[in-house]
């Protein structure tokens, strides 16, 4: 798998995932017929844009029109609108981190960035603000703590076990990890942590944190001990983070494996298992990846993000999974990810790989892409494009959903649905 031109690299990053069969809602649309529309809705799920052909190289036109934005429609329900930003502050995302679990309620943590100052052409100061929403009260509160007189930058957030949260915290230009004090309302330093590597990090289901170095190799942090351990040497490691809508590049399976995709210098794309246990790695997968899914190098992009269900099957974006026991599938793609004027791309319309941001507790994906929010039944083979607005989606432990969309934030009940 070689790496695109930079044109093809912002498509897959930009996007999210598609995978198996059939799209909800496929629509009868011919080849000149492109616009999504709420009038068209069928049990809540977009139709795809066009299901049969669309123009491959038609370019964007100077003047464009402003698309229609759909938000997500029933069963989602708008819980909150979301906090005023601050004075002069403009260019603003707000994106959903973790719902903390609490005594009978949830919190969910919201990270918001925007500039302050500057015009609309940009210019300005970019800020990181955190805000929380407290599920019974359904209030919002902005977090802000400071250590040693230094105000913190909550950089990633990571859900331990036990109810635990933990995160990247920066501050006094040091970089540290933080375990939340829910009596205190703050995060204590944990101990040894400044010498953490400031690198990729990820937390497995006991508890441990684990770090992935480039150029050099993996180590664990264990935060009840403060012991950093180097675990092995990888000298050609090259990972890349992406978070929140744009998926993920390392993900841990149910059986306690590690898998990240390691983009080496010379272009190519390795999916590497690492085992904790046996402290050994699986590489050179590459081969594999190309001769059963069939990347072609000039219509499709490298993959760039992955994810374990609890099967233990490792997903490839769109392109397809493994299972377990090496078992390939190959995706039918579906057609709700054909994408309109997709940003920094020259053409109108790009069909899109979308990232899988989660696996709800009812075994559905959820993907997010240039289009927008979708989920897929694998058992049925079953899309859902419902919203055109881009957001990650976490769930609380309640077994509710949440989302941002139009300013707002939404909640989806599965046990109720």
């Amino acid at each position: 798998m070689k790496h695109k031109i930079c044109l093809y690299r912002l498509v897959a990053i930009f996007i999210v995932y598609p995978l198996l069969l059939t799209a909800c809602g496929n629509s009868n649309n011919s080849q000149s017929s492109f616009a999504a529309s709420t009038e068209k809705l069928i049990n809540g799920c977009i139709p795809p844009i066009t299901s049969f052909a669309y123009p491959a190289n038609q370019q964007i036109p100077d003047s464009l029109i402003a698309k229609q934005q759909i938000p997500p429609s029933t069963p989602w329900k708008i819980e909150a609108s979301m906090p005023n930003l601050p004075p002069g502050a403009q260019d603003s995302f707000d994106d959903i981190s973790v719902a903390h679990p609490r005594a009978g309620y949830s919190e969910i943590w919201v990270k918001r960035r925007f500039d302050i100052g500057g015009t609309e052409f940009g210019g300005g100061t970019a800020s990181l603000q955190t805000l929380i929403f407290q599920t019974d009260t359904e209030n919002w509160r902005t977090f802000s703590q400071q250590i040693q007189d230094s105000p913190i930058r909550i950089d990633e957030l990571y859900q331990g076990k036990n109810g635990s949260l933990f995160a990247d915290i920066s501050f006094s230009n040091k970089s540290a990890l933080g375990l939340y004090n829910e009596k205190e309302g703050q995060f204590d330093l944990v101990k040894n942590s400044n010498s953490i590597p400031d690198s990729i990090h990820v937390l497995d289901n006991n508890g441990t944190l684990w770090i992935l170095n480039n150029k050099d190799g993996i180590y664990s942090f264990d935060p009840s001990t403060s012991q950093l351990e180097k675990r092995v040497d990888i000298p050609d490691l090259v990972v890349q983070q992406l978070l929140d809508i744009y998926g993920r590049t390392v993900a841990f399976a149910p059986d306690g494996s590690l898998y990240f995709l390691n983009f080496q210098d010379s272009g190519n794309t390795e999916l590497i298992r690492y085992d904790p246990v046996s402290n050994k790695l699986e590489r050179n997968v590459e081969a594999e990846i190309e001769y059963w899914l069939g990347l072609l190098y000039y219509l499709d992009t490298p993959v760039h993000s992955l994810y374990v269900d609890h099967l233990g099957n490792v997903w490839l974006e769109d392109q397809g999974w493994i299972t377990p026991d090496g078992a390939w599938y190959k995706v039918v793609r579906s057609p709700i990810f054909i994408a309109e004027e997709v940003p920094d791309i020259p053409l109108k319309y790009v069909w899109v790989h979308p990232s899988i941001l989660l696996e709800s507790s009812d075994n559905r994906l959820w993907f997010s892409s240039a289009n927008g929010m979708a989920w897929l039944d694998p058992q049925k083979g079953e899309w859902c494009w419902f919203t055109t607005y881009q957001s990650n989606i976490v769930e609380d432990q309640q077994h509710n959903l949440w989302m941002i969309a139009d300013n707002k934030l939404y909640k989806y009940s599965l046990i109720n649905h």
